[in-house]
């Protein structure tokens, strides 16, 4: 994994602990996904094309984490809300609520990160010359 170049002037300890923060969120939709595909293996002939779909959504999305994407850091963290809350209204019990507390705080933390690294590695667009501001 190639390390990426960051400008001479950036704090860097400030940017070490973004990157392990943005670690951290995908690394735990990644571990998400992995428990969503192992709840499958049990279900092979019961998988159906919208279980198929969360899996692949949530890989793209710790990929999108990966590549410090603000956005997917965003859609994985309301997503992932979402979808337990969803499932604890229809299970009609908090299943797995402290797990699941552990994860959205991992989220969090990686949509922090993407925003913390984005704020130090990239200029300020407002000051630019030209930019209408």
């Amino acid at each position: 994994m190639a390390q990426e170049e960051v400008p001479a002037s950036v704090d860097q300890p400030y940017i070490r602990k973004a990157a392990r923060k943005i670690r951290n969120g995908w690394l735990a939709a990644i571990l998400v996904n992995l428990l969503t595909l192992s709840g499958l293996m049990g279900w092979v002939y019961g998988v159906r094309l919208l279980d198929i779909f969360d899996v692949v959504l949530v890989f793209g999305l710790a990929f999108g984490i990966y590549k410090k994407s603000r956005a997917c850091a965003a859609v994985m963290l309301v997503y992932f809300v979402l979808h337990k809350t969803l499932f604890m209204l229809l299970a009609g019990l908090p299943i797995g609520i402290l797990v699941s507390a552990a994860f959205v705080y991992l989220f969090v933390q990686g949509l922090v990160g993407a925003m913390d690294y984005r704020a130090r590695t990239q200029p300020d667009q407002a000051s630019e010359p030209g930019s209408g501001a």
